[in-house]
């Protein structure tokens, strides 16, 4: 990290600020998203499937899919408006208390961490175009041909549809370990196989 760059903890406090309007709502999105219930993977599934079978029998225009979706983050930036204006209200009360600030903290510390992540993956990534030039195109250019034969190969609404699912479901997926034991499986497996194929040789 440059000497010039936030630290983790002052990006932390720009993203409450920044969520100051949308606290409200932040809290059971997140318990969403990380399965806090049981059936959350399962509304989760759910209102991604419903979305994507109304997209797909409408069948909009660009046009009009870009309109409907900026019509609603509007009308939900300003539901979400009312609700934080109405909770905070002094003669409703403050419904807000510590427990939920504490929450509120570590939601945007895992969401920072996650950027940090992420931006660290990218940027070690293209930094291989210099140190290792071979690599770097190796695998752009297979991630290219698979995707491209993807493409070619599955409906393309039915691809976006599982991969705006999977990306729903992975923060409930890490939460719970399961990529974690996913990852334990295919190491053990892999482990296993070159012990087998080398006791044979």
């Amino acid at each position: 990290m440059s000497a010039n760059a936030p630290s983790i903890s002052d990006q932390v406090k720009q993203l409450k600020r920044r969520l100051e309007l949308w606290r409200e709502a932040v809290l059971p999105v997140y318990a969403v998203l990380v399965w806090e219930k049981p059936w959350h993977p399962g509304l989760l599934g759910g209102v991604s499937t419903v979305f994507f079978l109304l997209f797909w029998y409408l069948d909009p225009s660009v046009l009009t899919t870009l309109a409907l979706m900026g019509l609603v983050v509007t009308i939900c930036d300003y539901a979400i408006h009312l609700i934080g204006s109405y909770a905070r209200h002094p003669e409703q009360g403050d419904k807000w208390t510590g427990k939920d600030e504490k929450k509120l903290e570590e939601v945007c510390h895992n969401v920072v961490s996650t950027q940090a992540i992420i931006a660290s993956m990218v940027k070690n990534f293209f930094q291989m175009r210099s140190t290792r030039t071979k690599t770097y195109y190796a695998i752009t250019i297979t991630s290219l041909i698979i995707l491209s034969f993807l493409g070619g190969m599955i409906n393309n609404l039915f691809f976006t549809y599982c991969v705006v699912t999977f990306i729903l479901l992975l923060p409930g997926m890490k939460q719970q370990g399961l990529l974690h034991q996913w990852k334990s499986t295919v190491l053990n497996a892999v482990g296993g196989s070159k012990t087998s194929s080398k006791k044979s040789d």
